[in-house]
């Protein structure tokens, strides 16, 4: 597969790139990794315990190991983030789930992330390769959105692939859209919701798993990201997607820029400490070791 030129990322409200209603973005650096903490280095600082056998994972490919994935075992191993107003209703106004996620086998429903009133699983394995809805509570009926043909499956195991999925469920007519690796897919509405979403303030969020352990991920992810209060537009979802390309370069310097003017004005994160952002070689990152990261297996095709 041909490696092409990256193109250029958006610039949002003209100063910060990749940033606009950033809520939370767990991206583990390598050098801090934090015993047992999978990090959110958004402003917010809302940082996820990885619970039972779930751990950074040194193998991503990566530029010298500069960030961290996190491998889940597929049997109880899980990130956990306790309910926050940055990571609640994440839909209502708009909002957006992203991440890199290379599967080692299937479970049955394996979560993304898992809300309890909204949750992102992987819902069928055919031949290697899976399928993905998007589930939203509402109050009369659930709403379940799901991969269809020609793409019904388009997660083959043990291959890096990028998922986002953007939605808003201020109305039970609306519908997502799914993207891999950059490209919006057909989607089929499974159950026709009804009434309002329901609201999942009150719960926590897991990563990888429920928050009760029975649905675990067997596999890993890297760059979770949720958007929230406005619905990006397949540019934006495009950049998101080639942002591990260009070192996250945009991305964390907005955030390390609004930790500091927390810092200065004294205000806290979102329920915990924010760490020192990582150090960053802005000349460096992936978009230094881009054939390193391809022949790790990472699907970067629509480049």
């Amino acid at each position: 597969m041909i490696i092409g030129t990256v193109s250029p990322v958006p610039s949002v409200n003209g100063s910060a790139p990749l940033a606009k209603g950033l809520r939370a973005w767990y991206l583990t650096p390598g050098q801090n990794p934090g015993k047992g903490i999978l990090q959110d280095l958004s402003p917010a600082g809302n940082h996820a315990q990885l619970l039972n056998n779930a751990t950074s994972f040194a193998g991503m490919p990566s530029s010298g190991g500069q960030f961290l994935a996190t491998d889940f075992d597929g049997v109880t191993g899980a990130a956990k983030v306790l309910a926050n107003p940055a990571t609640s209703n994440l839909f209502l106004s708009g909002g957006m789930f992203a991440s890199w996620v290379c599967m080692d086998s299937y479970t049955a429903q394996p979560r993304l992330f898992d809300k309890n009133q909204a949750y992102a699983a992987f819902t069928a394995n055919n031949a290697g390769s899976l399928s993905l809805s998007l589930f939203q509570w509402f109050g009369g009926n659930i709403g379940i959105f799901a991969s269809t043909t020609p793409n019904q499956y388009p997660v083959p195991l043990s291959v890096w692939t990028h998922i986002a999925i953007v939605y808003s469920s201020s109305s039970a007519a609306n519908t997502p859209v799914i993207y891999i690796n950059g490209q919006a897919i057909a989607i089929t509405v499974s159950s026709v919701p009804s009434g309002s979403a329901v609201d999942d303030s009150p719960d926590a969020l897991g990563i990888g798993n429920t928050i009760a352990f029975d649905r675990p991920l067997d596999g890993r992810m890297f760059d979770v990201r949720f958007y929230k209060g406005f619905l990006p537009d397949a540019t934006f979802v495009r950049a998101v997607y080639q942002d591990a390309a260009t070192g996250f370069a945009g991305t964390l310097a907005y955030s390390r820029r609004h930790r500091r003017k927390k810092s200065t004005a004294g205000g806290g994160g979102g329920g915990s400490s924010s760490p020192p952002g990582p150090a960053i070689n802005n000349a460096a990152g992936f978009s230094g070791n881009r054939r390193a990261f391809h022949a790790g297996g990472l699907n970067l095709g629509g480049f």
